[in-house]
């Protein structure tokens, strides 16, 4: 609440940078030293002391998980998504046109096609998984007749 009502004020107002400066150097909130003279410094100060509070969980929070924390489709299963998702389209679209003639399939395979693309892209990290259970049992049954 405060965050939102003295947000310029950091700018401005010292009292809040004192806030923030209380907090980075682990004075508690309950030390607010304008408690009781002032009602509305003390807002302010403790206003400082919160927004620091919040930019240093923030900051936490990317360290621990990254920037991009919440995008699920990054690093290798991110590019693998996409290399999976490009060839389903395709192969889909091309047996669209092998299936229903050029004229259909070039005109109306897409569609199906990029259905089944999404589905599969976002499908993707399991078919990873599966195909590395399968390549492993193959490895197994091929070990085992040597």
């Amino acid at each position: 609440m405060f965050k939102k009502l003295f947000k310029r004020k950091e700018i401005v107002d010292p009292i809040f940078r004192e806030g923030r400066l209380a907090f980075s150097n682990g004075v508690a909130v309950s030390d607010n030293p304008y408690k009781s003279t002032s009602t509305e410094r003390a807002q302010v100060w403790e206003s400082g002391w919160h927004e620091a509070q919040a930019s240093r969980q923030e900051f936490e929070v990317k360290q621990k998980y990254g920037e991009n924390s919440s995008n699920s489709s990054s690093g290798v299963f991110g590019i693998f998504a996409v290399v999976i998702g490009v060839v389903t389209f395709f192969g889909c679209w091309i047996y669209a046109i092998a299936t229903y003639g050029l004229f259909l399939g070039l005109a109306f395979g897409w569609i199906p096609a990029l259905i089944i693309a999404i589905i599969i892209t976002l499908l993707s990290p399991v078919i990873a998984i599966l195909l590395l259970i399968a390549v492993i049992i193959l490895l197994i049954v091929l070990t085992k007749r040597v």
